[in-house]
């Protein structure tokens, strides 16, 4: 088995980010720390962390076409759309996008098999 954690991290809207991705989501975030007054802050300049995100695209996979559209449609405000959202023919749903804090999404709904 293996597992896969993302740590993003943003030039101080972090907390507008995740708290966005949480509504586009519908998850929750039960633990938000935070660097200022943390024992970290002196040890990790927060420049060293807020980089552009290259090479790679944050993936969702979701079980129904409508359920890929609304995530979509959520992450696409006020961000720039690589591929709008269509109907390819390996999936039911699939869409590309940057939302507007940088971070590259792919949207998929595979098709049954």
């Amino acid at each position: 088995m293996i597992s896969c954690q993302a740590y993003p991290s943003f030039p101080g809207t972090c907390e507008e980010a995740l708290n966005f991705y949480a509504k586009a989501l519908g998850g929750k975030i039960p633990v938000m720390p935070h660097n200022a007054g943390s024992p970290m802050e002196s040890r990790v300049p927060p420049a060293n962390y807020c980089k552009p995100v290259h090479g790679f695209s944050v993936t969702l996979n979701l079980d129904t076409p409508e359920n890929a559209d609304r995530i979509f449609s959520v992450l696409c405000e006020d961000g720039s759309i690589g591929m709008d959202s269509q109907e390819p023919f390996w999936a039911r749903r699939f869409g590309m996008r940057t939302d507007w804090f940088g971070t590259p999404w792919m949207v998929n709904c595979e098709k049954p098999m």
